[in-house]
């Protein structure tokens, strides 16, 4: 009601797209304004002044359009931004803080009508990858994936074997490798 509407601060610029995290949580918007190094951003408000601000700027790539799918889970936000530079989609997660707002996956296809469901301890949602085509994806988003240490190659050749130690949070891993020495040969891609 206009009763109950009130102003709780003019930052000059477009807001793109909103969701709210649960019924008493922030509302997260994103934000095209020139108060921001390169225009876009994730805000949240609580509706009052000091509960309003800037989160995180997004990357330089990132446009009035490349935001999409704004999802609320498990007190978390997950969007997905499209990066025009690659011609791929990157799956984002924040907790509302600048240290918690970082991609989660990267290289994806995602179709604009994509939307991310919580599963099992993370988000599922379908995506595409040049080599694979659609399917389901899923991302645990408890627990901060690193790329593995200490890779060792135990043979070359018909029947190598690679070891690493296991990452977690990781489900599944995409391997691939080259001849460095005969950049002619194939890449090797192997899911595990």
């Amino acid at each position: 009601t206009a009763e109950s509407t009130q102003l709780v601060m003019i930052i000059p610029g477009t807001v793109t797209a909103a969701s709210r995290s649960t019924e008493e949580g922030p509302l997260y918007f994103i934000l095209n304004s020139p108060v921001t190094g390169n225009g876009i951003a994730l805000w949240k408000t609580d509706g009052t002044t000091d509960g309003t601000g800037l989160v995180a700027e997004l990357p330089a790539y990132a446009d009035i359009n490349s935001v999409h799918a704004l999802t609320d889970i498990d007190e978390k936000l997950i969007f997905a931004l499209d990066n025009a530079t690659t011609g791929k989609s990157e799956v984002w997660l924040s907790d509302g803080t600048l240290s918690g707002t970082r991609p989660l996956s990267t290289n994806l296809i995602l179709d604009r009508t994509a939307t991310f469901v919580a599963y099992d301890g993370g988000i599922a949602f379908p995506a595409a990858t040049p080599e694979v085509g659609y399917e389901l994806f899923r991302i645990d988003t408890t627990i901060p994936v690193a790329a593995p240490a200490n890779i060792a190659v135990l043979s070359y050749g018909e029947g190598t074997d690679l070891t690493w130690p296991d990452v977690a949070g990781a489900i599944q891993y995409d391997v691939w490798m080259q001849n460095l020495s005969d950049p002619s040969r194939p890449v090797i891609r192997k899911r595990v």
